[in-house]
């Protein structure tokens, strides 16, 4: 069920408004938007079950913000165009903008299959100069599990992507693939590289990881003809280059006419050359390096990173690495040909206020210390940072960038993540500077007067970064350079996209748009989203529930940037500051909430990480803990958190729904961090909120999770959907999912009707064929029921979980409803939501998730303003266009505007559409 509340006060709004509205008047809305002027593509409930159905064009979901706020994993950029960059954020929906971050939009199929989603590579997107509509992504698949790998070949430009699956002569290695680079001559020729990714592995300890990669195999191949079916891959020897590598970069000499086989790799054991196609490689520097270079059409400068390496050296450490620069790599060796650019990059850490259990946390980390032998360590006056890329500007050879990255499982010292020089590398600054240190310790005044402020607006991170923090300790988790020499980087451990104004020294967001206190959303976001809920006392403005980023409210401010957008803002009191050791971190992030039938001021929400029930008084300024109706631990590592959702607020009484969170049901993509002890189902509070009785008398009992796939306890109740009756608060319906019963076997689940508050419940009969129900929605005119929808099914064979789809009865205020009292208007296996358009109950809105029962076939969101009168499915629009095919956690109507709906994304935010401006700005007339 979705966080919808179902309370008279909403439905009074829109009863108030719309019964000024003539019947005409109506009609004339919704034809404007989805009347008889615009028909739906004609496919039937049949196809539905049968092949993969598009999403009509003319309606296009757009992201709200926050943008972005995961963790992303990769920045890619074009080889050609500088304002075209992917990014691929942790959550799984990835992004393209072709404006320079100004818009993002998914490549993930919005009509394809979640759990077989073409992922772009988290290590390699490469565009061929040559002809940039082809792209070739390096993924590697079960990095934990069972680890595969394959290349996948776009030929339109990085949108859609297909893996290669046979070649006319040769095969793929064992290993995983980890970079990539076109011929600069040759149309269709490649070469792609074995490799890891090292920079949270690598350590004194073990300081050349090569898991998973075959040291007897060659490291490098040559494919030709990639885009088509006669393509072949051929392995070139490993002579000369150390068997127990990691490949990171490859470079082609660009100078075809006097080198036109010329190959470079950057690998874990050093820089090799190989001179043309029947020449050994030759190490021409060693170390663990990173490369990247300058083309100007005479000069190939190639700039190598030589990652840090740390050892101990009396009471401190002593640093090795830098950065080294030769204008002739055709002839360097590694004694010759180098210019060394390291000297400027040592850092003076005992000038710094750096936490020192944190720098004595990364030389545990490093050394692999085991008895405390890292507490005699001090702070070294001469610290290499532990860079991990370089950058090189394609259009001045003078500037160079470095990042310095720490992944989510490593620790590191950072002192700006990314450090940039302007003369080739002879001096360098820190480029991108978080925290307060650049300001106050002098060291820096004396280093880089002129840059000295903070110059990265946290803006939605502004909570991580209190004056109490010096430096970033996140870093830079990924950063790439434009053709253009535009750096794009994700700053704060990766939940931060930027790009750098290299003339004005600042980082410019290209996740979110502020204006003041608004944020609009560029459409990159990587939190999913809990809920979106109607605000009931303010007409047009809406709760969203961001995860991790907590409560947002939309607003009536909009951008010309960003048209049918609304922009959205924090509600104060419920951004998480966290503790003083870890700000920012989300303890308060409501899964549920919901607004006093009388007080436009208060409302309610449940925090599962704490597990506390909470009241604002001042409309979000501010709240106070009421009680916690089952204990969480408070503790740092998240464990035993429970899943609240449906919070319902009536005069008398409050109710909300534990919920069972298992395969089918896991918020955030996670089961493992929520109870499965815990005693699920309805809880009721009648002394607002302090103490709780748990209301499952008369309700299908099941158990209350799975550990190791066996059922625990025996006294839960699996409830997705819980609602109150408008005129009269004692009357609630209830929709049960059918799950495992303790024990052995499976409960099946139902409708159910509490006439007595909730002291028992009695089951309500619905067509026979149901077994599993996940939604129960009431439509509502005149402040009084006048239809009651149910959606069911499940992800499994119907003979097991039931027939699925959405039904519509005439409300019945004192129940008693008969099989024959529904009509099934949409015909899914698995419909998990409903919503009706407060203003007709003929705008039905429909969710769907993947099931295997008819091969994961189009899941998602689904819209008619006929009420699915047809039968047959023919009145019915898909519209999934504007986000990925993830699954939904709600859906629902916009509290003001009759043309706008909602819909809440587990992986990737909150999302409105609003029909009548996507209609005519997609010119629906020119596409039929």
């Amino acid at each position: 069920m979705t966080d919808r509340t179902i309370l008279p006060q909403p439905m009074q709004i829109f009863a108030m408004n719309t019964r000024r509205l003539l019947p005409l008047q109506i009609l004339l809305l919704i034809g404007l938007v989805l009347g008889s002027s615009l028909r739906a593509d004609g496919w039937t409930f049949a196809e539905l079950m049968t092949r993969q159905i598009d999403s009509d064009p003319r309606f296009v979901w757009k992201q709200v913000a926050p943008g972005m706020a995961g963790s992303n994993r990769r920045i890619h950029t074009d080889s050609v165009d500088s304002d075209k960059v992917w990014v691929t954020p942790d959550m799984g929906n990835d992004y393209l903008t072709i404006d320079g971050g100004l818009h993002w939009e998914s490549v993930i199929p919005p009509d394809g299959v979640w759990g077989r989603r073409q992922e772009l590579s988290d290590v390699c997107v490469a565009s061929d100069p040559k002809d940039p509509s082809v792209v070739v992504s390096l993924r590697y698949v079960g990095q934990w599990a069972r680890p595969s790998q394959r290349i996948e070949v776009s030929t339109d430009g990085g949108r859609r992507f297909h893996p290669i699956t046979k070649y006319a002569s040769g095969r793929e290695p064992d290993s995983p693939w980890y970079t990539a680079v076109a011929h600069p001559a040759e149309r269709g020729t490649w070469y792609v590289a074995n490799g890891i990714d090292v920079a949270e592995i690598r350590t004194a300890a073990n300081p050349n990881p090569i898991e998973r990669i075959d040291a007897s195999a060659a490291k490098v191949w040559k494919i030709t003809q990639i885009t088509s079916d006669d393509r072949t891959i051929t392995a070139i020897p490993n002579d000369g280059m150390d068997d127990a590598t990691s490949v990171f970069d490859l470079l082609c000499h660009p100078d075809v006419d006097r080198y036109p086989d010329m190959l470079f790799a950057a690998t874990s054991t050093g820089v090799y050359r190989r001179d043309d196609a029947t020449s050994p490689w030759t190490r021409i520097l060693s170390g663990c390096c990173k490369m990247d270079a300058n083309w100007d059409g005479s000069t190939f400068r190639l700039c190598v990173l030589q990652q840090a390496t740390y050892a101990v050296a009396g009471q401190t450490i002593a640093s090795s690495g830098g950065v080294f620069i030769t204008p002739s790599p055709q002839t360097a060796t590694t004694q010759t040909g180098w210019i060394d650019k390291t000297s400027d990059l040592r850092v003076d850490l005992k000038a710094l206020q750096i936490p020192i259990n944190r720098f004595r946390s990364f030389v545990k980390f490093w050394f692999d210390f085991e008895n405390g032998e890292e507490a005699k360590i001090q702070l070294p006056k001469s610290y290499f940072p532990n860079f991990n890329e370089i950058l090189c500007d394609p259009t001045n050879p003078d500037r160079l960038f470095l990042a310095n990255g720490t992944r989510p499982n490593f620790v590191s010292i950072v002192t700006g993540a990314i450090w940039a020089s302007n003369n080739g590398g002879d001096s360098w600054f820190a480029a991108s500077r978080l925290g307060t240190g650049f300001q106050k310790d002098a060291y820096w005044a004396q280093r880089q007067p002129e840059r000295l402020n903070r110059n990265i607006d946290p803006q939605v991170h502004d909570n991580k970064y209190p004056d109490s923090y010096k430096y970033d300790i996140r870093g830079c988790r990924t950063a790439a350079i434009a053709a253009d020499g535009t750096v794009f980087a994700s700053v704060d451990k990766g939940y931060y996209t930027v790009k750098y104004d290299f003339d004005a020294d600042q980082w410019i967001s290209v996740d979110n748009t502020q204006v003041g206190e608004v944020y609009f959303g560029h459409g990159n976001g990587d939190l999913g989203a809990y809920a979106v809920v109607p605000d009931i006392h303010r007409r047009g403005q809406m709760f969203l529930l961001q995860q991790e980023e907590s409560v947002w409210k939309t607003t009536d401010q909009t951008h010309p940037d960003f048209p049918g957008v609304p922009g959205v803002r924090e509600l104060p009191g419920l951004v998480d500051h966290g503790p003083s050791w870890a700000p920012g971190m989300p303890y308060i992030a409501p899964t549920t909430l919901a607004q006093h039938p009388s007080d436009p001021d208060v409302f309610y929400f449940f925090s599962p990480r704490r597990g506390n029930f909470c009241k604002s008084t001042d409309h979000g300024q501010s709240f106070a803990i009421n009680g916690e109706p089952i204990v969480v631990p408070d503790e740092t590592a998240l464990r035993d958190m429970v899943y609240w959702r449906n919070l319902r607020v009536t005069k008398d009484a409050i109710y909300a729904v534990a919920e069972v969170v298992d395969a089918d049901n896991f918020p955030m993509g996670q089961t493992r961090i929520y109870s499965q002890t815990a005693r699920k189902g309805i809880y009721k509070s009648t002394d607002d909120g302090v103490s709780w009785t748990c209301v499952n008398r008369g309700l299908p009992v099941t158990a209350a999770g799975r550990i190791n796939g066996k059922a625990v306890g025996n006294d839960s109740v699996f409830v997705k959907g819980l609602v109150v009756a408008p005129d009269d608060d004692r009357v609630l319906y209830a929709a049960a999912k059918r799950y495992q019963a303790p024990g052995k076997g499976f409960t099946d689940g139902g409708l159910y009707r509490t006439s007595d508050g909730a002291s028992s419940w009695t089951t309500e009969a619905i067509p026979p064929g149901i077994r599993s129900l996940w939604d129960v929605y009431l439509h509502v005119e005149d402040d009084r029921a006048t239809k009651i929808l149910i959606a069911g099914g499940g992800d499994g064979d119907v003979a097991d979980w039931g027939e699925g789809g959405v039904w519509i009865a005439d409300y019945k205020p004192n129940g008693g409803y008969r099989p024959d009292d529904w009509t099934m208007i949409f015909d899914h296996p698995f419909c998990a939501q409903v919503a009706t358009s407060p203003r007709s109950v003929q705008w039905v809105l429909v969710a769907t998730r993947e099931t295997s029962s008819i091969n994961n076939l189009n899941q998602g969101t689904y819209i008619t303003a006929t009420g699915g009168a047809a039968g047959d499915g023919s009145d019915w629009f898909k519209i999934n266009l504007g986000r990925g095919p993830m699954p939904l956690s709600d859906i629902a109507f916009d509290s003001g505007k009759p043309d706008r709906i909602w819909c809440s994304a587990a992986a990737s935010g909150s999302y409105c559409l609003d029909l009548r401006r996507d209609r005519s700005e997609s010119s629906p007339q020119n596409q039929r």
